[in-house]
């Protein structure tokens, strides 16, 4: 008999035994006298969802007041028989997991780890490879994406279109929004104008205190645009204040180029949006005046392209910006929003190019939007090499998830086949879902991270 096969059988017998054992009412009660044992659980192996057997003793028989941990994540407790426990491992745990049992006042791991497998592949959401902007359900709609955002109730908004002619492609006539929504089966056209001077939209953010969606504005200094659940996401043309110079110069055009804005993003720690122009000024703007202050300079980014912020989930007085272009070389960067000059920090090597493994050394080429995941893994949208990176939560490592470096393409798939041209924008749901605007495919792509 196969020894997988044979295993997979005796694993089965043990769920059965617990669940017969329950039903003949032979379970045990949790005595808190009595030390809570740990001896050991199969498999030691596995991706979400898969079954575990802990073995022991003194659990109890009540599932619900079994605690069972993979790190820190928190898994499911489906029955218990007192020696017994069936669990479901939980998404994403990490890949070497402590797996402990707390039952009562007590607490403790067991002595060897649980090494969880993740599975990563790519699914297209909608478009076919048309650049020309037609709204539909998704299979009939067609966009050239470049920066997106997922609000609370997971509409995906993205913006389109591209005013010059980039990796061979020639120039665009239409620029606009749309909002997407998977569940709805439809691609909705927000606004769509014939020239980039009318609508010089770029990156996006979510508000996550209102819902409110707020576009970059590139064509002038002070413009942005805003689009209001409570009016059915019309968009908006506004124009931030500055009120503050903080004893820095004033945004400025640089080689007659106007010092526009190709990202913002929300800060959960103060509510604020922070942002950049394009002459290097960082700014923080109050989303209900519109007035905003320069809390720094990237001094060595004049001139260069700085298409990403993000705003770190757990340690929310953190902010991330991602550099396409400019002296620094293209990677990431992070300052404290409460001493912006103190802690601006690279976190890339600061050559170009591709290379992942320990942060300092990670080279990028041409990455484009950031965004965090609910865990504080951070995707980058690496266009220059054609796929999907990842920083992990302690940022020691950088990682290829999906797609060939150097290599452009079009293919669904797993990490074997998966294949990107350009990507753009990146997105993260509340539940970890990763939408990604694939600009060169002409195609709005989903990430299975499981």
């Amino acid at each position: 008999m196969n020894i997988k096969i044979w295993i997979s059988a005796v694993v089965g017998c043990m769920f059965l035994a617990i669940s017969c054992g329950d039903k003949e009412g032979n379970s045990s009660v949790y005595d808190p006298g009595r030390e809570v044992v740990r001896t050991s659980f199969y498999p030691d192996s596995g991706k979400i969802a898969e079954r575990v057997l802990l073995t022991g003793d003194n659990f109890g028989s009540d599932p619900g007041k079994i605690r069972v941990y993979f790190n820190q994540k928190r898994a499911a407790v489906v029955r218990s028989s007192g020696s017994m426990i069936y669990a479901i491992v939980p998404r994403m745990p990490g890949d070497t997991c402590v797996v402990s049992v707390a039952v009562g006042d007590d607490s403790a791991a067991y002595a060897h780890p649980f090494r969880y497998f993740q599975s990563v592949s790519v699914q297209t959401v909608t478009g076919n490879g048309e650049r020309l902007p037609v709204a539909g359900t998704l299979d009939r709609a067609t966009l050239s994406p470049l920066y997106l955002a997922v609000d609370g109730e997971n509409n995906v908004f993205v913006t389109v279109g591209e005013s010059r002619a980039v990796l061979g492609f020639t120039s665009e006539t239409n620029f606009g929004i749309f909002k997407i929504n998977e569940a709805a089966n439809a691609a909705d056209i927000l606004v769509m104008e014939d020239a980039w001077s009318k609508l010089a939209a770029n990156g996006l953010c979510v508000d996550m205190n209102t819902g409110i969606v707020l576009v970059a504005g590139e064509g002038k200094i002070e413009e942005f645009f805003t689009l209001d659940p409570r009016e059915n996401f019309a968009p908006r043309r506004r124009n931030l204040l500055i009120t503050k110079t903080n004893g820095h110069p004033l945004p400025d055009y640089i080689n007659g180029v106007a010092p526009g804005k190709h990202s913002m993003a929300w800060c959960k720690a103060d509510g604020k949006i922070y942002g950049k122009w394009y002459s290097g000024q960082v700014f923080r703007m109050d989303p209900a005046t519109y007035e905003a202050e320069i809390i720094g300079v990237v001094k060595d980014a004049a001139g260069g392209t700085w298409p990403g912020f993000a705003n770190h989930p757990i340690h929310t007085e953190w902010m991330y910006m991602s550099a396409r272009s400019g002296s620094s070389a293209p990677g990431i960067w992070k300052f404290n929003i409460n001493d912006f000059a103190g802690t601006l920090t690279r976190l890339h090597s600061g050559v170009s190019g591709h290379r992942d493994g320990p942060i300092g050394m990670a080279q990028f080429n041409e990455p484009w939007q950031i965004f965090f995941d609910p865990d504080g893994s951070l995707y980058v949208a690496d266009a220059g090499n054609h796929c999907i990176r990842r920083i992990t939560p302690d940022e020691r490592l950088v990682e290829t998830i999906l797609g060939v470096p150097g290599k452009d393409g079009w293919k669904d798939g797993t990490k074997e086949e998966a294949l990107f041209f350009a990507p753009r924008g990146i997105g993260v749901t509340k539940d970890g879902t990763v939408y990604v605007a694939d600009w060169g495919n002409r195609r709005l792509r989903k990430l299975i991270v499981e």
